[in-house]
């Protein structure tokens, strides 16, 4: 299982405390973290590509299925552009 290291869970808990709350064992099976990487992407198309909604959306229901009722967290460079989409 994972666990902060002692100095990112004192970062954790000053910036985003909820995180912690997470990271207990009660929660530990039922969280899933997505991170969505965009901006450098976007900027060099040619080089990388850039994936659409469709993949995301495909990500997040399969990790749904495989952890039914489970939390999703989303981290990301690009968030507005991540609270744009519904299946977030």
């Amino acid at each position: 299982m994972f666990d902060f290291a002692p100095t990112v869970a004192h970062l954790a808990q000053a910036n985003h405390p909820s995180l912690l709350d997470l990271a207990k064992d009660e929660h530990r099976k039922k969280v899933v973290a997505v991170h969505i990487r965009r901006q450098d992407f976007l900027h060099e198309p040619d080089t990388h590509g850039i994936l659409d909604g469709n993949y995301f959306k495909g990500a997040v229901q399969r990790a749904q299925m495989m952890v039914p009722g489970s939390k999703l967290i989303v981290f990301s460079d690009d968030p507005d552009w991540c609270e744009r989409q519904a299946f977030l």
